[in-house]
């Protein structure tokens, strides 16, 4: 959590906001959890955790690796192209 927030010291109990978080670090954060668990989490885990000591747990927590997340690019449709439209006049 230190690392994710540019501080050279954190406590155990220390709250990841008051320290100066914000959801571009929350996003950070759960990154280097997933990089050290070799799972995912979701962000609402992160951010119910916390703390360094809530972090832990989650860390702690023997749970099934998720599928991987489905990105933007994946969801996209697939257009036809305009060539492909027979009503479409030369």
């Amino acid at each position: 959590m230190a690392r994710v927030l540019g501080l050279d010291d954190v406590g155990l109990d220390d709250d990841f906001f008051a320290l100066g978080g914000d959801s571009l670090r929350l996003m950070l954060l759960r990154g280097a959890l997933e990089t050290a668990a070799g799972r995912q989490f979701a962000l609402a885990e992160v951010f119910a955790a916390g703390t360094p000591r809530g972090c832990a747990r989650l860390l702690d927590t023997e749970e099934p690796a998720r599928p991987p997340a489905r990105r933007p690019s994946d969801r996209r449709r697939r257009v036809p192209s305009r060539t492909a439209n027979p009503r479409r006049r030369s």
